[in-house]
């Protein structure tokens, strides 16, 4: 045996392509160890590789991930094993970064002239370097290429889930989502990126773009991890129900409607979604674009339809609308589990509201009363505001409902410092806001109340209370009195 020829062969065979030979010279059972440690993990094929197809695999990684000219600078032998030096030069393909290291090559044949064993040892720094480099536009290519692994991987070394295309302006979730691809948004997703932001030059969401892209269940994904189901285009005005029939995406209206979307909103250039509906179905060449368009419109009034059925239905939200206590009185009796029905979201001021909040709202004293009494949620807020019971009466001044809800046994100390999401404005800054003194009085003498928490704007009760009263006034000393000693006693 002789090492050292074996050697020259085998490097002579896998430099000029002659793959079938280079892994005839390998044994069945071959170990090839390339060390993966924490530092070099970036690098697609460092690990352990057993056997002749794990070594093809290696390999393939290998030339599909970088580019390099290899010298071999020298092979020293010991009994069954060659220590070979080979100098590398290169390009990593995904970064475009180039790269040069010096790797020991640790051969060992069996008895039958077969690799048993080969062992790498090289500083990796540079080409771990070389892969680190430009991780956004790698990750914009994997996501791109709809490459689920490659996504991964990527996000595992660090990559900004975040990242956006120079080109377009999409983020990696936008992009994912207008390609259809559930697996790589759902990785987003998991990943920490951002559901809520938009594209700089439309103002559009991720679910639009998964509207564009027609994905179902990537629609699904999206509003089930809180996408806004309304969200609005500051340029065109669409929402993503618009989108979806834009761009004849069926089944994605389908999946929409099962979430509550509001199906009368106008765009900023005039159209209802029944002018869309129309001129779309106008524009269509084909008998099968007609068709779908008809199924569409189907979808579409058939969802109306029973929007309006439902509002008909709804007889003690109708009842707090209108203020009728005789009405309000007779739903609750004949039917309690109507106690926490929410109008549907039909471009109304009352969409996603409860009775409770409707009547604490308009000022109905004498409903506030029966559903209080029947049993209604006072821990409740609206789809619209995000406001909860406690905020409608004291944000339109109802001093006698706000007196009602205090003395719920269902009121908590949480309700009555709930902090709007619009604003962070808790009842107190509500009622001070808007000059309602006799609601900032109510709440100051609750012992449930708290004094020092600060709006979006940065604004606390005191600042609130000087500007809307003045600093001498008799409220804004009160308040300026009842925080020294809320700090005292902390």
């Amino acid at each position: 045996m002789n090492p050292e020829k074996l050697v020259l062969s085998l490097f002579d065979d896998l430099y000029n392509s002659r793959f079938d030979s280079f892994l005839d010279r390998l044994a069945e059972s071959i170990h090839l160890s390339m060390p993966q440690n924490a530092q070099n993990a970036v690098i697609p094929f460092t690990g352990e590789w057993y056997g002749r197809e794990a070594v093809t695999k290696f390999l393939e990684i290998r030339a599909a991930t970088t580019e390099s000219k290899n010298q071999l600078r020298s092979v020293s032998v010991s009994g069954q094993t060659a220590f070979v030096i080979i100098h590398a030069e290169g390009i990593c393909k995904p970064s475009g970064q180039a790269f040069e290291i010096e790797d020991l090559h640790q051969i060992s044949f069996d008895d039958n002239e077969k690799v048993i064993s080969w062992k790498l040892f090289a500083d990796l720094g540079p080409l771990s370097a070389a892969f680190s480099a430009n991780l956004p536009s790698q990750l914009i290519k994997a996501v791109e290429a709809n490459d689920g692994a490659e996504v991964r991987r990527l996000i595992n070394l660090g990559g900004n889930v975040n990242t956006r295309s120079e080109n377009t302006g999409l983020t990696l979730l936008m992009m994912a989502a207008c390609q259809g691809n559930h697996h790589i948004v759902d990785l987003l997703l998991k990943a920490g990126a951002d559901l809520y932001t938009t594209d700089p030059y439309t103002g559009a969401t991720a679910l639009h773009k998964a509207c564009q892209g027609g994905s179902a269940d990537v629609g699904r994904l999206l509003v089930e991890a809180g996408a806004f189901i309304d969200a609005v285009t500051p340029t065109m005005g669409h929402t993503p129900i618009m989108d979806a029939l834009w761009y004849k995406s069926a089944s994605m209206i389908e999946e929409l409607l099962k979430y509550g979307p509001n199906i009368e909103t106008m765009t900023h250039y005039g159209f209802s979604l029944w002018d869309h509906l129309n001129y779309e179905a106008s524009v269509q060449g084909t008998a099968a674009g007609k068709d779908l368009f008809a199924s569409i419109e189907s979808l579409i009034f058939a969802y109306r339809d029973n929007c309006k059925k439902t509002i008909e239905s709804q007889k003690l939200l109708d009842a707090s609308i209108k203020g009728d206590t005789a009405s309000a009185r007779q739903s609750i009796q004949s039917d309690a589990s109507n106690l926490e029905q929410r109008h549907p979201h039909v471009n109304s001021f009352s969409d996603g509201h409860t009775p409770l909040l409707i009547a604490c709202r308009d000022n109905h004293p004498a409903i506030v009363d029966l559903l209080l009494e029947a049993g209604a949620e006072v821990n409740s807020f609206d789809w619209i505001f995000k406001g909860y019971t406690i905020h409608k009466a004291t944000y339109n001044g109802r001093a006698d409902i706000l007196q009602k809800l205090l003395k719920s046994e269902k009121m908590t100390v949480d309700v009555i410092n709930a902090q709007g999401r619009i604003n962070g404005y808790s009842p107190l800054h509500d009622a001070l806001w808007h000059g309602f003194e006799e609601c900032a009085r109510l709440l100051l003498e609750d012992s449930r109340c708290k004094l020092g928490l600060v709006g979006h704007d940065g604004k606390d009760e005191l600042t609130i209370s000087k500007e809307v009263f003045g600093e001498d006034h008799e409220l804004t000393l009160l308040i300026g009195k009842l925080l020294n000693q809320q700090e005292r006693l902390h």
